[in-house]
C-alpha cells in the first residue's frame, strides 16, 4: 500500500518533493493495469532489490573549509620555520667562513640556495600545501562538483513511460562530489542494483510501481551508476583518480621543497625534480578542468529506457570544485616557473 500511485500524486503536491504538477501521471494505462495486478510480494521483491538504508551524507562544507585552512596554515608555518632556520644557519656558516678565510682561504662551496631561491622554495611550499587542501576539500565534500538547480527542472525521463525531473527523483538538495555524492555513494556504487537490471528482473511495471518507495529510501543514488551512464561514469572515476594523484604529488612537492630549502637535496637535482613534479601537477589539474567541463556540458547516453539521455547542465549547477581546479592549475604553473628559473640558484 505504501507504493500506491495516488500517494505519489498527493506527495507531488508538495513543492519540496516535486517541482512539477504531476510527477508520475504519464505512465501508460496498460502499465498501470499490470502494476495494479501485481501481487504485493513482487513489489516487495523489487523494493528490496533496489533499496538501502543510507546515512546522512550532508558533508559539512564548514568542516572541509576548516581542514583546508588548517593545512594552508600548517604549510605557511612550516615554510616560515624552515626559512628562518636556513637563514640562521647560513649566517652562522658565513660568520665562521669569514673568521677563518684570511688564514685558511676557505670559500663557500656553493651548495646553499640563494635568498631568491629560498623565497621561491617558500612560495612553492605554500602553493603546494594549498593544492593539497583544495584537493582534500573536493574529495571530502559530497557536493563539491555539482548541485541540483533551484526552481523548476526539465523532465529527464522518457514521457511515454513516466514523467519526472531529477529534483523529484533524487530529492532536493542533492549534490555530487569528486569521490562520492552527498549520501556517501561512490561513482561505482548503487543501492543494490541498477535500473536496467531491475527492469530486466522485475519488468518495467514492477520497477515503476516500486518507484515511490525507492525514492523515499534514496535508492536512486548514486544516479550515474544507477542509470548505467557508463561513459559519464568513466569520466567521473578518471577525474577522481587524478584528484587522488594530485593530492599525493602535491604532498611530495611540499616535502621536496622543504628538503631543498634545508640544502638536503643536491643542487643539480633541484631544478629537474621540481620541474617534473610541478609539470605533472599542472597537466593533471588542466585535465581535470577539461573533464569537468566535458562531463557538465555533453549529452550522455544511459543504458536503460527510462532516462536514455542525460545532460548534467540541464539540471545541475557547477559548485566550487571547478574553481579549485583552476586555482590549482595556476598555482602549479607558477611553481613550475619557479622551479625552472629560480629554485636552483646558489648562494
Amino acid at each position: 500500500p505504501s507504493l500506491a500511485f495516488d500517494e505519489v500524486e498527493d506527495r507531488g503536491a508538495s513543492k519540496a518533493l516535486s517541482p512539477i504538477p504531476h510527477p508520475l501521471p504519464m505512465m501508460p494505462l496498460s502499465l498501470l493495469a499490470v502494476a495494479s495486478a501485481m501481487g504485493e510480494s513482487s513489489l516487495a521483491t523489487a523494493h528490496r532489490r533496489l533499496s538501502y538504508s543510507p546515512t546522512d551524507g550532508s558533508n559539512g562544507v564548514e568542516i572541509v573549509t576548516l581542514i583546508f585552512m588548517i593545512l594552508v596554515l600548517l604549510g605557511m608555518i612550516l615554510a616560515v620555520a624552515v626559512l628562518a632556520s636556513s637563514v640562521k644557519g647560513m649566517r652562522r656558516s658565513s660568520g665562521e667562513v669569514g673568521k677563518t678565510s684570511s688564514k685558511e682561504n676557505v670559500t663557500d662551496d656553493g651548495d646553499s640556495p640563494s635568498k631568491l631561491a629560498m623565497l621561491a622554495h617558500v612560495l612553492s611550499i605554500v602553493l603546494s600545501t594549498a593544492c593539497v587542501g583544495f584537493v582534500a576539500a573536493v574529495l571530502a565534500d559530497g557536493r563539491s562538483v555539482i548541485v541540483l538547480k533551484d526552481g523548476d527542472l526539465p523532465v529527464v525521463t522518457d514521457p511515454t513511460i513516466v514523467s519526472a525531473d531529477l529534483k523529484f527523483l533524487l530529492g532536493y538538495p542533492y549534490g555530487i562530489g569528486a569521490f562520492h555524492d552527498q549520501y556517501g555513494r561512490k561513482w561505482w556504487q548503487t543501492g543494490g542494483t541498477t535500473l536496467k537490471d531491475s527492469i530486466e528482473e522485475n519488468g518495467a511495471a514492477g520497477t515503476l510501481a516500486a518507484l515511490p518507495g525507492l525514492i523515499r529510501a534514496n535508492a536512486l543514488k548514486h544516479p550515474v551508476p544507477f542509470l548505467s551512464c557508463h561513459e559519464l561514469q568513466q569520466v567521473g572515476t578518471t577525474a577522481m583518480t587524478l584528484c587522488f594523484i594530485a593530492a599525493i604529488v602535491a604532498f611530495i612537492a611540499v616535502v621536496f621543497h622543504t628538503l631543498a630549502l634545508l640544502s638536503a637535496v643536491p643542487t643539480k637535482l633541484v631544478k629537474p625534480v621540481g620541474a617534473v613534479i610541478h609539470f605533472l601537477l599542472t597537466v593533471g589539474f588542466l585535465i581535470v578542468v577539461i573533464l569537468v567541463a566535458v562531463a557538465y556540458t555533453k549529452e550522455w547516453t544511459c543504458d536503460q529506457p527510462v532516462i536514455p539521455k542525460l545532460t548534467l547542465s540541464d539540471s545541475f549547477d557547477l559548485n566550487y570544485a571547478i574553481a579549485f581546479a583552476v586555482v590549482g592549475f595556476v598555482g602549479s604553473f607558477i611553481n613550475l616557473v619557479l622551479s625552472l628559473f629560480f629554485t636552483s640558484r646558489r648562494a
